[in-house]
Protein backbone atom coordinates (compact mmCIF):
# COMPACT_ATOMS: atom_id res chain seq x y z
CA UNK A 1 0.00 0.00 0.00
CA UNK A 2 2.94 2.45 0.80
CA UNK A 3 4.68 1.76 -2.88
CA UNK A 4 0.98 2.78 -4.55
CA UNK A 5 1.00 5.88 -2.51
CA UNK A 6 4.39 6.46 -3.97
CA UNK A 7 3.23 6.00 -7.20
CA UNK A 8 -0.06 8.44 -6.92
CA UNK A 9 2.41 11.03 -5.56
CA UNK A 10 4.96 10.29 -8.46
CA UNK A 11 2.23 11.24 -10.86
CA UNK A 12 2.41 14.62 -9.61
CA UNK A 13 5.93 15.18 -8.92
CA UNK A 14 7.22 14.24 -12.52
CA UNK A 15 10.58 16.51 -12.36
CA UNK A 16 10.65 16.26 -16.39
CA UNK A 17 7.31 18.65 -16.50
CA UNK A 18 8.00 20.92 -13.52
CA UNK A 19 5.55 20.82 -10.73
CA UNK A 20 3.60 23.42 -9.94
CA UNK A 21 3.24 24.57 -6.23
CA UNK A 22 -0.27 22.37 -5.43
CA UNK A 23 1.09 19.58 -7.57
CA UNK A 24 3.74 19.34 -4.75
CA UNK A 25 1.29 19.52 -2.09
CA UNK A 26 -0.97 16.72 -3.29
CA UNK A 27 2.82 14.82 -3.97
CA UNK A 28 3.85 15.58 -0.50
CA UNK A 29 0.43 14.32 0.81
CA UNK A 30 0.91 11.11 -0.57
CA UNK A 31 4.24 10.52 0.14
CA UNK A 32 3.50 11.25 4.30
CA UNK A 33 1.01 8.81 4.43
CA UNK A 34 3.14 6.22 2.39
CA UNK A 35 5.81 7.05 5.12
CA UNK A 36 3.61 6.56 8.14
CA UNK A 37 2.46 3.44 7.05
CA UNK A 38 6.40 2.40 6.22
CA UNK A 39 9.13 3.86 8.08
CA UNK A 40 11.33 2.11 6.54
CA UNK A 41 10.50 2.74 3.05
CA UNK A 42 14.20 4.59 1.83
CA UNK A 43 12.68 5.85 -1.74
CA UNK A 44 9.47 7.63 0.01
CA UNK A 45 11.58 9.47 2.27
CA UNK A 46 14.10 10.55 -0.16
CA UNK A 47 10.66 11.18 -3.05
CA UNK A 48 9.63 13.23 0.00
CA UNK A 49 12.58 15.27 0.97
CA UNK A 50 12.76 16.10 -3.17
CA UNK A 51 9.41 17.02 -3.23
CA UNK A 52 10.21 19.54 0.14
CA UNK A 53 13.11 21.13 -1.13
CA UNK A 54 11.10 21.98 -4.25
CA UNK A 55 8.09 23.44 -2.62
CA UNK A 56 10.64 25.95 -0.64
CA UNK A 57 12.53 26.89 -3.71
CA UNK A 58 9.19 27.04 -5.83
CA UNK A 59 7.59 29.36 -3.17
CA UNK A 60 10.77 31.30 -2.14
CA UNK A 61 9.46 31.38 1.37
CA UNK A 62 11.62 32.32 4.34
CA UNK A 63 10.02 29.45 6.25
CA UNK A 64 12.79 27.54 6.55
CA UNK A 65 10.95 24.19 7.85
CA UNK A 66 10.24 23.31 4.36
CA UNK A 67 14.41 23.04 3.57
CA UNK A 68 14.87 21.64 7.13
CA UNK A 69 12.76 18.58 6.86
CA UNK A 70 13.72 17.65 3.31
CA UNK A 71 17.48 17.41 5.01
CA UNK A 72 16.06 15.39 7.25
CA UNK A 73 13.93 13.12 4.72
CA UNK A 74 17.10 12.69 2.79
CA UNK A 75 19.59 11.98 5.99
CA UNK A 76 16.61 9.29 6.71
CA UNK A 77 16.33 7.60 3.60
CA UNK A 78 20.20 7.50 3.17
CA UNK A 79 20.49 5.77 6.69
CA UNK A 80 17.73 3.39 5.57
CA UNK A 81 19.63 2.33 2.14
CA UNK A 82 23.03 3.89 1.81
CA UNK A 83 23.06 2.69 -1.50
CA UNK A 84 19.70 4.28 -3.04
CA UNK A 85 20.79 6.73 -5.70
CA UNK A 86 17.94 8.85 -5.02
CA UNK A 87 18.30 9.34 -1.12
CA UNK A 88 21.99 11.31 -2.19
CA UNK A 89 20.17 13.14 -4.85
CA UNK A 90 17.73 14.18 -2.66
CA UNK A 91 20.59 15.18 -0.51
CA UNK A 92 21.87 17.24 -3.49
CA UNK A 93 19.12 19.24 -4.17
CA UNK A 94 18.77 20.18 -0.93
CA UNK A 95 22.00 21.85 -0.53
CA UNK A 96 21.50 23.55 -4.41
CA UNK A 97 17.40 24.21 -3.59
CA UNK A 98 18.14 25.49 0.46
CA UNK A 99 21.56 27.13 0.59
CA UNK A 100 22.43 27.68 -2.79
CA UNK A 101 25.59 25.64 -1.95
CA UNK A 102 26.41 24.17 -4.94
CA UNK A 103 29.84 22.44 -4.14
CA UNK A 104 27.90 19.95 -1.10
CA UNK A 105 25.21 19.65 -3.88
CA UNK A 106 27.89 18.22 -6.52
CA UNK A 107 29.62 16.13 -4.11
CA UNK A 108 25.84 14.73 -3.57
CA UNK A 109 24.90 13.66 -6.51
CA UNK A 110 28.53 12.66 -7.52
CA UNK A 111 28.14 9.64 -5.11
CA UNK A 112 24.31 9.17 -6.74
CA UNK A 113 26.28 9.18 -10.40
CA UNK A 114 28.55 6.29 -9.07
CA UNK A 115 25.22 4.73 -7.87
CA UNK A 116 23.22 4.87 -11.06
CA UNK A 117 25.76 6.14 -14.06
CA UNK A 118 22.62 6.24 -16.11
CA UNK A 119 20.12 8.06 -14.18
CA UNK A 120 19.25 11.13 -16.57
CA UNK A 121 17.13 12.87 -13.69
CA UNK A 122 20.87 12.80 -11.52
CA UNK A 123 22.83 13.92 -14.72
CA UNK A 124 20.47 16.45 -15.78
CA UNK A 125 20.58 18.27 -12.45
CA UNK A 126 24.38 18.42 -12.13
CA UNK A 127 24.20 19.54 -15.61
CA UNK A 128 21.84 22.08 -14.32
CA UNK A 129 23.80 22.93 -11.34
CA UNK A 130 27.35 23.52 -13.75
CA UNK A 131 25.03 25.82 -15.85
CA UNK A 132 24.10 27.96 -12.61
CA UNK A 133 28.00 28.28 -11.76
CA UNK A 134 28.77 29.09 -16.03
CA UNK A 135 30.51 26.12 -16.60
CA UNK A 136 28.48 25.68 -19.89
CA UNK A 137 31.39 23.13 -21.70
CA UNK A 138 30.72 20.77 -19.01
CA UNK A 139 26.87 21.26 -18.70
CA UNK A 140 26.56 20.96 -22.37
CA UNK A 141 28.50 17.07 -21.86
CA UNK A 142 26.59 16.16 -19.09
CA UNK A 143 23.34 17.56 -20.16
CA UNK A 144 23.73 15.23 -23.79
CA UNK A 145 24.15 12.18 -21.77
CA UNK A 146 21.04 12.90 -20.24
CA UNK A 147 19.37 13.29 -23.20
CA UNK A 148 20.77 10.56 -24.46
CA UNK A 149 18.82 8.16 -21.92
CA UNK A 150 15.71 10.31 -22.19
CA UNK A 151 15.38 11.70 -25.15
CA UNK A 152 11.72 13.33 -24.88
CA UNK A 153 12.52 14.77 -21.54
CA UNK A 154 10.98 18.24 -21.41
CA UNK A 155 13.16 19.37 -19.15
CA UNK A 156 16.72 18.56 -20.77
CA UNK A 157 15.95 19.72 -24.03
CA UNK A 158 14.89 23.11 -21.86
CA UNK A 159 18.10 22.97 -20.25
CA UNK A 160 20.43 22.25 -23.21
CA UNK A 161 18.50 25.18 -24.98
CA UNK A 162 19.51 27.83 -22.17
CA UNK A 163 23.06 26.50 -22.10
CA UNK A 164 23.83 26.67 -25.86
CA UNK A 165 22.58 30.03 -25.67
CA UNK A 166 24.89 30.94 -23.06
CA UNK A 167 27.72 29.62 -25.58
CA UNK A 168 26.74 31.15 -28.69
CA UNK A 169 25.46 28.17 -30.43
CA UNK A 170 22.29 29.81 -31.32
CA UNK A 171 21.39 27.40 -34.05
CA UNK A 172 21.50 24.77 -31.94
CA UNK A 173 19.27 26.41 -29.49
CA UNK A 174 16.39 26.19 -32.26
CA UNK A 175 17.01 22.64 -32.68
CA UNK A 176 15.98 21.70 -29.28
CA UNK A 177 13.31 24.26 -28.60
CA UNK A 178 11.82 22.65 -31.96
CA UNK A 179 11.83 19.07 -30.23
CA UNK A 180 10.32 20.62 -27.33
CA UNK A 181 8.10 22.09 -29.14
CA UNK A 182 7.13 18.57 -31.65
CA UNK A 183 6.55 16.83 -27.77
CA UNK A 184 4.23 19.03 -26.08
CA UNK A 185 3.52 22.91 -28.11
CA UNK A 186 3.48 24.80 -24.80
CA UNK A 187 3.28 28.68 -24.66
CA UNK A 188 6.50 28.64 -22.36
CA UNK A 189 8.21 26.99 -25.26
CA UNK A 190 7.12 29.01 -27.83
CA UNK A 191 7.72 32.53 -25.93
CA UNK A 192 11.17 31.54 -25.56
CA UNK A 193 11.46 30.16 -28.79
CA UNK A 194 10.74 34.05 -29.79
CA UNK A 195 12.93 35.25 -26.92
CA UNK A 196 15.49 33.52 -28.18
CA UNK A 197 14.96 35.22 -31.62
CA UNK A 198 15.01 38.71 -30.22
CA UNK A 199 18.12 38.59 -28.04
CA UNK A 200 20.36 36.72 -30.15
CA UNK A 201 19.49 38.63 -33.66
CA UNK A 202 17.33 41.30 -32.81
CA UNK A 203 14.59 40.17 -35.35
CA UNK A 204 11.34 41.40 -33.21
CA UNK A 205 8.59 39.96 -35.78
CA UNK A 206 8.35 36.38 -33.89
CA UNK A 207 7.61 37.40 -30.43
CA UNK A 208 5.37 40.11 -31.75
CA UNK A 209 3.35 37.17 -33.57
CA UNK A 210 3.31 34.99 -30.44
CA UNK A 211 2.64 37.75 -27.87
CA UNK A 212 -0.49 39.00 -30.80
CA UNK A 213 -2.01 35.37 -30.24
CA UNK A 214 -1.10 35.09 -26.48
CA UNK A 215 -3.95 35.36 -24.01
CA UNK A 216 -3.50 38.66 -22.01
CA UNK A 217 -1.81 38.21 -18.60
CA UNK A 218 0.97 40.24 -16.38
CA UNK A 219 3.89 38.32 -17.97
CA UNK A 220 2.80 39.32 -21.18
CA UNK A 221 1.94 43.11 -20.92
CA UNK A 222 5.74 42.65 -19.67
CA UNK A 223 6.86 40.95 -22.88
CA UNK A 224 4.90 44.03 -25.17
CA UNK A 225 6.67 46.17 -23.50
CA UNK A 226 9.58 45.17 -23.35
CA UNK A 227 9.00 44.51 -27.03
CA UNK A 228 8.21 47.90 -27.43
CA UNK A 229 10.93 49.63 -26.25
CA UNK A 230 13.19 47.55 -28.77
CA UNK A 231 11.09 48.89 -31.44
CA UNK A 232 11.35 52.19 -30.67
CA UNK A 233 7.61 52.74 -29.67
CA UNK A 234 8.22 54.12 -26.42
CA UNK A 235 4.90 55.54 -25.76
CA UNK A 236 3.63 52.15 -25.97
CA UNK A 237 5.89 50.68 -24.16
CA UNK A 238 5.15 53.23 -21.02
CA UNK A 239 1.24 52.61 -21.57
CA UNK A 240 2.00 48.69 -21.26
CA UNK A 241 4.02 49.21 -18.27
CA UNK A 242 1.50 52.02 -16.51
CA UNK A 243 -0.92 49.04 -16.89
CA UNK A 244 1.27 46.68 -14.90
CA UNK A 245 1.68 49.22 -12.35
CA UNK A 246 -1.77 49.35 -11.80
CA UNK A 247 -2.65 45.82 -12.16
CA UNK A 248 0.41 44.88 -9.37
CA UNK A 249 -0.59 42.73 -6.49
CA UNK A 250 2.08 43.95 -3.19
CA UNK A 251 3.91 46.81 -3.03
CA UNK A 252 7.53 45.14 -3.79
CA UNK A 253 6.06 43.73 -7.07
CA UNK A 254 4.49 47.70 -7.51
CA UNK A 255 7.76 49.68 -6.49
CA UNK A 256 9.72 47.22 -9.08
CA UNK A 257 7.46 48.31 -11.74
CA UNK A 258 7.23 51.77 -10.78
CA UNK A 259 11.21 51.77 -11.18
CA UNK A 260 10.70 50.92 -14.63
CA UNK A 261 8.24 52.81 -15.67
CA UNK A 262 10.47 55.54 -14.72
CA UNK A 263 13.24 54.21 -16.64
CA UNK A 264 10.93 54.45 -19.70
CA UNK A 265 10.39 57.81 -18.86
CA UNK A 266 13.70 58.63 -18.83
CA UNK A 267 14.18 57.10 -21.94
CA UNK A 268 12.16 59.59 -23.54
CA UNK A 269 13.86 62.50 -21.72
CA UNK A 270 10.92 63.12 -19.78
CA UNK A 271 12.89 63.51 -16.42
CA UNK A 272 10.88 65.40 -14.27
CA UNK A 273 8.24 62.18 -14.33
CA UNK A 274 11.00 59.88 -14.59
CA UNK A 275 12.26 61.26 -10.63
CA UNK A 276 8.25 61.54 -9.53
CA UNK A 277 8.23 57.91 -10.25
CA UNK A 278 11.17 56.76 -8.75
CA UNK A 279 10.64 58.92 -5.24
CA UNK A 280 7.76 56.72 -5.20
CA UNK A 281 9.43 53.87 -5.48
CA UNK A 282 12.49 54.20 -3.20
CA UNK A 283 10.71 54.03 0.04
CA UNK A 284 8.65 50.52 -0.68
CA UNK A 285 12.25 49.56 -1.75
CA UNK A 286 14.34 50.39 0.98
CA UNK A 287 14.03 47.10 2.97
CA UNK A 288 14.72 45.18 0.09
CA UNK A 289 17.64 41.99 0.70
CA UNK A 290 17.56 40.36 -2.87
CA UNK A 291 19.40 41.27 -5.54
CA UNK A 292 16.79 42.13 -8.18
CA UNK A 293 15.26 45.01 -6.15
CA UNK A 294 18.37 46.13 -4.58
CA UNK A 295 19.63 47.00 -8.28
CA UNK A 296 16.32 48.88 -9.25
CA UNK A 297 16.65 50.49 -5.89
CA UNK A 298 19.71 51.51 -7.19
CA UNK A 299 18.64 52.52 -10.67
CA UNK A 300 15.51 54.87 -9.01
CA UNK A 301 18.83 56.89 -7.08
CA UNK A 302 20.32 56.72 -10.36
CA UNK A 303 17.42 58.74 -11.75
CA UNK A 304 17.04 60.40 -8.64
CA UNK A 305 20.68 61.86 -9.07
CA UNK A 306 21.80 60.47 -6.23
CA UNK A 307 25.02 58.88 -7.24
CA UNK A 308 26.60 57.55 -3.73
CA UNK A 309 23.55 55.61 -2.96
CA UNK A 310 23.74 54.06 -6.47
CA UNK A 311 27.12 52.65 -5.37
CA UNK A 312 25.59 51.46 -1.88
CA UNK A 313 23.08 49.48 -3.57
CA UNK A 314 25.24 48.02 -6.52
CA UNK A 315 27.51 46.79 -3.52
CA UNK A 316 24.69 45.57 -1.33
CA UNK A 317 23.18 43.35 -4.95
CA UNK A 318 26.72 42.13 -5.30
CA UNK A 319 27.14 40.78 -2.26
CA UNK A 320 23.66 38.90 -1.58
CA UNK A 321 24.43 35.09 -1.24
CA UNK A 322 22.90 34.76 -4.87
CA UNK A 323 25.17 36.77 -7.12
CA UNK A 324 28.23 35.53 -4.68
CA UNK A 325 27.46 31.80 -5.23
CA UNK A 326 25.54 31.52 -8.71
CA UNK A 327 27.39 32.59 -11.57
CA UNK A 328 24.71 32.81 -14.38
CA UNK A 329 22.72 34.82 -12.19
CA UNK A 330 25.41 37.24 -11.56
CA UNK A 331 25.69 37.11 -15.29
CA UNK A 332 22.04 38.28 -15.65
CA UNK A 333 22.24 40.58 -13.17
CA UNK A 334 25.12 42.78 -15.15
CA UNK A 335 22.85 43.49 -18.42
CA UNK A 336 20.73 45.64 -15.73
CA UNK A 337 23.82 47.17 -13.85
CA UNK A 338 24.57 48.64 -16.80
CA UNK A 339 22.02 50.34 -16.93
CA UNK A 340 22.48 51.60 -14.19
CA UNK A 341 25.58 52.94 -14.96
CA UNK A 342 24.84 54.75 -18.14
CA UNK A 343 21.90 55.97 -16.11
CA UNK A 344 24.51 57.22 -13.54
CA UNK A 345 26.58 58.91 -16.05
CA UNK A 346 29.19 56.27 -15.92
CA UNK A 347 29.27 55.19 -19.10
CA UNK A 348 33.09 53.39 -19.09
CA UNK A 349 31.42 51.42 -16.27
CA UNK A 350 28.92 49.93 -18.26
CA UNK A 351 30.55 48.88 -21.26
CA UNK A 352 32.97 47.75 -19.33
CA UNK A 353 29.99 45.45 -17.30
CA UNK A 354 28.77 44.37 -20.43
CA UNK A 355 32.51 43.21 -21.75
CA UNK A 356 33.06 40.95 -18.57
CA UNK A 357 29.47 39.72 -18.90
CA UNK A 358 29.73 39.16 -22.97
CA UNK A 359 33.23 36.69 -22.10
CA UNK A 360 31.28 34.50 -19.79
CA UNK A 361 27.87 34.45 -21.63
CA UNK A 362 25.59 35.20 -25.24
CA UNK A 363 22.52 34.77 -23.62
CA UNK A 364 22.04 37.88 -24.56
CA UNK A 365 24.20 38.82 -27.68
CA UNK A 366 26.33 41.72 -28.89
CA UNK A 367 24.16 42.52 -31.49
CA UNK A 368 21.04 42.79 -29.23
CA UNK A 369 22.54 44.57 -27.03
CA UNK A 370 23.66 47.40 -29.52
CA UNK A 371 20.15 47.68 -30.52
CA UNK A 372 18.94 48.58 -27.35
CA UNK A 373 17.85 52.55 -27.21
CA UNK A 374 18.93 52.53 -23.08
CA UNK A 375 22.67 52.03 -24.70
CA UNK A 376 22.37 54.60 -27.70
CA UNK A 377 24.62 56.80 -25.53
CA UNK A 378 27.32 54.60 -25.98
CA UNK A 379 27.21 54.39 -29.92
CA UNK A 380 29.77 56.65 -30.08
CA UNK A 381 32.63 55.15 -27.68
CA UNK A 382 34.84 52.26 -29.53
CA UNK A 383 35.18 50.26 -26.63
CA UNK A 384 31.16 49.54 -26.98
CA UNK A 385 31.95 49.05 -30.51
CA UNK A 386 34.27 46.79 -30.19
CA UNK A 387 31.59 44.66 -27.94
CA UNK A 388 31.67 41.88 -30.35
CA UNK A 389 35.25 41.24 -29.84
CA UNK A 390 34.85 40.26 -26.19
CA UNK A 391 32.51 37.14 -27.50
CA UNK A 392 34.20 33.63 -27.31
CA UNK A 393 35.37 32.19 -30.46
Amino acid sequence: QAYDLYLRAAAYLEWGLGPTADDLRTGIGFLEEAVALDPEFALGFASLSQARSALYYVLRTNELQYAEQARIDALHAIDLNPNLAKGHLAMGLYHYRSSLDYESALLALGVARRLAPRNAEILSWTGTIKKRQAKFDEAAALLEVALSFDPRNLTILGELAVVERCRGNYALVLEYLDRSIAIKPSANAREYRASHILTSTGDTRPMREFLSQAPESFRIREDWSELLEMEGDLEGAIGHRQTLVDSSTDDSQRASQLVKLARLYWLKGNHAESQRLAAMAIPKLGEADDWVNLIHLAMAHAISGQPQDVRLQIERALATPRLQRDLLSRCRAQLVLAEVYVMNGDPAAAVRTLKERLRVTQEVSAKNLMMRPIFNSLHEREDFKALGDATKP
